[in-house]
C-alpha cells in the first residue's frame, strides 16, 4: 500500500512537470508564430508597394512608347 502512495505521488510529479513543460512550449511557440505572422504582413507590404512602383512605371513606359509614336 506504501508502494503505491509513493509511486502515485511520482507520477503525479511527474505529470505535473511535463505539463508545464508544454505550457512553456505552448507559449514560446505561440510567441514565435506571432513575430512569424508581423514579418509576413511587413513583407507583404512591402510587395504591394513594389507592385505599386512597378505599375507606376510600367504606366511611364507605356506614355513614353506612345510620345515616341
Amino acid at each position: 500500500m506504501e508502494w503505491e502512495k509513493v509511486v502515485d505521488k511520482i507520477r503525479d510529479l511527474i505529470l505535473r512537470e511535463i505539463k508545464e513543460e508544454l505550457r512553456d512550449f505552448k507559449a514560446t511557440i505561440s510567441g514565435q508564430l506571432s513575430g512569424f505572422a508581423l514579418a509576413i504582413q511587413s513583407i507583404n507590404a512591402r510587395m504591394e508597394s513594389i507592385e505599386s512602383r512597378q505599375s507606376n512605371i510600367e504606366s511611364e513606359l507605356r506614355d513614353i512608347t506612345r510620345a515616341i509614336d
